[in-house]
């Protein structure tokens, strides 16, 4: 798991080869304009699942794991904590 900034997410291109279409999907769109959907960036194996939802607290906060993806999070509109 990395913990970071949205600002440093270009440090981390070297560790997956998807993450520089990341990048440049992310500085070409404004997360805060879209509608929430499924937004197809490269063939099947890249999208951006933009939801909705309300921050967490300490409380009702968990880490998530996944098997066959990597899983990018950005709050956008509020914080939230883990």
């Amino acid at each position: 798991m990395i913990i970071d900034t949205i600002d440093n997410l270009g440090k981390y291109v070297a560790l997956n080869t998807l993450f520089a279409d990341v990048v440049t999907f992310l500085n070409a769109n404004d997360l805060q304009t879209m509608e929430p959907g499924k937004y197809p960036i490269k063939d099947k194996d890249l999208f951006l699942n933009l939801t909705i939802a309300k921050g967490r607290g300490k409380d009702a906060a968990v880490l998530e794991t996944h098997i066959d993806m990597i899983d990018i999070q950005i709050p956008i509109s509020c914080e939230e904590t883990f």
